[in-house]
């Protein structure tokens, strides 16, 4: 951080712009991923100890790729959104609005994006299908 003086005071400047709002932003998203996946993977482990998730971390890292257009092949997506349905389906209950769940996961804006939500179709109604 900078100090500036100002009439014989010292003034410390916060830091700002693009890059620390994208650094803010980031570091959020984070945070906010981490407790969400933790709360859904505390809760799966409760309702059924057979069904044990991917490394944990692993979850959480394929949530945080999700929450951002990276340069990621479509396979990778795809096996990142497989990963993270039930962080995902979590988060979905808590968001308002369709919107919010488009703005949180851009992946979905992308071209091949419909395929992601038929792929959260066909695992959610599995056995009807």
């Amino acid at each position: 951080m900078k100090a500036t003086t100002l009439r014989g005071k010292t003034l410390k400047l916060l830091p700002r712009g693009k890059l620390y709002s994208k650094y803010v932003n980031v570091k959020k998203n984070l945070r906010e991923a981490r407790s969400v996946c933790q709360t859904e993977l505390d809760n799966v482990e409760q309702n059924d100890n057979n069904t044990k998730p991917v490394d944990d971390q692993d979850e959480i890292n394929a949530y945080n790729r999700l929450t951002y257009i990276t340069g990621a092949g479509f396979e990778e997506i795809l096996t990142d959104w497989k990963k993270t349905y039930h962080c995902r389906q979590n988060r979905l209950s808590q968001l308002q609005s369709a919107q919010e769940y488009f703005n949180q996961f851009p992946v979905l804006k992308l071209n091949n994006g419909y395929k992601l939500l038929l792929e959260d179709f066909s695992t959610r109604f599995q056995e009807k299908t």
